[in-house]
């Protein structure tokens, strides 16, 4: 059966190389799907911007949407979103579409060094996304060796694939979240609070 891929980028679908990806997908005779995150969400495929919808839109009605457009078969989730905050409206219908998709096979892509130079609050709150985001999925995969130090179970793809340890058949159930994850998560979302300004 083909393997079906699904994006959550926040890089446009023209300059994200993800989309070599997604036509290997589809030439395999799998779907696949770019969803990216920003002031609105926009849908691609098939080499193309198909759909935008608000961030206030309803996380439940695009997980119906997405597998639709992605099933049947197996979906493999590449979770681009680096440090994108949980506190801001693409953020958190992300994290919303992610827990509903509990079907989907997560894995951390980590194209980037996510904190662009960020220092003070914004580095910490960057740091907490790009944790939360990682501790919710199964696997990492990183381009960049250097940041192995930050990311030292990550696999290292040096070319745009997806490597061996990716195959379906290697696949469990999905992961669900452990104590331990939700435990980390609460301490993260702790310190996150924490971090608001009190006015």
């Amino acid at each position: 059966m083909p393997i079906n891929l699904l994006t959550f980028a926040i890089t446009r679908y023209r300059r994200d190389f993800r989309k070599y990806l997604m036509r290997a997908a589809e030439r395999s005779g799998g779907s696949a799907l770019h969803v990216l995150f920003r002031e609105k969400v926009t849908f691609s495929w098939a080499d193309a911007e198909r759909v935008d919808y608000s961030t206030s839109a309803n996380s439940y009605a695009l997980g119906q949407i997405i597998r639709e457009r992605l099933q049947p078969g197996p979906i493999l989730g590449l979770l681009g979103l680096g440090g994108t905050r949980l506190d801001k409206p693409a953020g958190m219908l992300a994290a919303n579409l992610h827990q509903d998709l509990s079907e989907v096979h997560w894995v951390y892509d980590v194209f980037d060094d996510f904190l662009y130079n960020a220092e003070g609050e914004d580095r910490v709150r960057r740091l907490i996304a790009d944790a939360l985001w990682r501790c919710r999925c199964e696997r990492s995969i990183m381009l960049d060796p250097g940041l192995r130090g930050r990311y030292p179970s990550a696999v290292i793809s040096t070319t745009p694939r997806i490597s061996n340890s990716f195959r379906p058949s290697q696949w469990s159930t999905p992961r669900k979240w452990s104590v331990s994850d939700r435990s980390t998560a609460a301490s993260i979302s702790n310190g996150w609070t924490r971090l608001r300004p009190t006015t």
